[in-house]
């Protein structure tokens, strides 16, 4: 799995945004580790990744990802001091 990981992350660096679908349907993966690689991967890609905001809105209802969402939400939209807990950001 770490080599996986390790070569999903150097084509984010390389693509980009051109892989936001792919995450954001990862962010919904039966496997916990992979929802919250793509999770933390869509927090680095900071406010560019704004669209994904509703995936992360409903990740944070698992209890296993909840803080990694929030941190992906808070970097995505830093002007939130806490993440989207009432659903009207984003």
């Amino acid at each position: 799995m770490a080599v996986l990981q390790e070569a999903l992350q150097e084509t984010l660096r390389r693509r980009g945004l051109r892989l936001l679908p792919f995450l954001v349907r990862e962010v919904e993966d039966a496997r916990s580790s992979l929802r919250r690689w793509a999770i933390l991967r869509l927090g680095d890609l900071g406010p560019a990744a704004r669209d994904a905001v509703p995936a992360l809105k409903l990740a944070r209802e698992e209890e296993s990802v909840r803080s990694d969402a929030d941190e992906a939400l808070r970097r995505i939209l830093p002007r939130l001091r806490e993440p989207c807990l009432d659903f009207r950001c984003g």
